[in-house]
């Protein structure tokens, strides 16, 4: 145990070191609570800074997440637009095909409604050729039967007056002229007047084949009185008569002929123009009907 003077140094050392120990546990405690309010703050200020790292760490991931989302959807909006643009593009391409196909129809109708309307102008004139060729050949046919008639009866005709002739001594087979007269007087009034007729019908129809210098020798002919004196000149009127025979009988063969051959060619017209025109109206056919599709 202490000593007297050491404890009566304690007990007046006491209040002292009484207020120093408490002035020392008071300080130690408001050390202590200093620190404890200290590490409190600090506590409190980890917890603050967690959060807020945490929030931040959310608001990070919340980004990540909607930059990933943004991403996606930008992907998604591209692949839509390209291939939207695509589809516009090929659509864009398959309307300038329609317009370019419209505008090839419309020039292909046009061209088929000029071909129709030329068939159309085609047949008609066809038509009117046929007619007309028609028409020509019948006035041709009528013209040669008309020729072919004349011809045959003057032919007839100048047989029949050489033949009379020729009977009455005219191409002077007769020797002696008292024969002459006495084969003469046989011959009655009424057949000497057919047979002037006869020759002039003739030479009627001889008039447009046969010379003028011809015509008046006949003529003069059959103005002389019928009797002996002019079978001086019968001979000659005979080869004149003979000659407008041959005439006629040749002219006739050339009507025939070229009868013939008109015929012929008008007939061959005939059927080309039918089969020309069968042809365009086919064609014209099958084009209208293009054109109503």
């Amino acid at each position: 145990p202490p000593s007297p003077p050491t404890l009566k140094i304690m007990r007046a050392a006491t209040p002292v070191a009484m207020r120093l120990l408490f002035a020392s546990v008071l300080a130690s405690a408001s050390a202590g609570a200093t620190a404890a309010v200290v590490a409190a703050g600090d506590a409190s200020k980890d917890r603050t800074i967690t959060e807020v790292v945490k929030l931040l760490q959310g608001l990070l991931d919340q980004a990540k997440a909607d930059g990933e989302r943004d991403r996606e959807l930008y992907a998604k909006y591209k692949c839509y637009c390209d291939t939207s643009k695509k589809e516009k593009e090929a659509e864009i391409v398959e309307t300038d095909s329609l317009v370019s196909q419209v505008d090839e129809l419309k020039a292909a109708n046009s061209k088929l409604s000029r071909e129709v309307a030329k068939l159309d102008a085609d047949m008609i004139e066809n038509q009117e050729s046929r007619d007309n060729a028609e028409a020509i050949r019948e006035k041709e046919h009528a013209a040669f039967v008309l020729l072919k008639e004349d011809l045959e009866t003057a032919t007839e005709q100048m047989t029949q007056a050489i033949e009379v002739l020729s009977d009455i001594g005219a191409d002077q087979t007769m020797g002696a002229a008292a024969d002459h007269k006495q084969y003469m007087a046989d011959f009655k009034p009424a057949s000497l007047a057919k047979l002037k007729v006869t020759v002039k019908q003739a030479l009627m129809a001889a008039s447009a084949f046969v010379s003028k210098k011809q015509l008046v020798k006949v003529d003069a002919f059959l103005q002389a009185p019928f009797t002996g004196t002019y079978t001086s000149q019968s001979g000659e009127v005979v080869g004149i008569l003979k000659e407008m025979r041959d005439t006629f009988s040749a002219n006739l063969q050339e009507a025939i002929a070229t009868e013939d051959k008109q015929s012929a060619a008008h007939a061959k017209f005939m059927q080309e123009m039918e089969i020309a025109y069968d042809t365009m109206d086919a064609e014209y056919m099958q084009k209208q009907g293009m054109l109503g599709e």
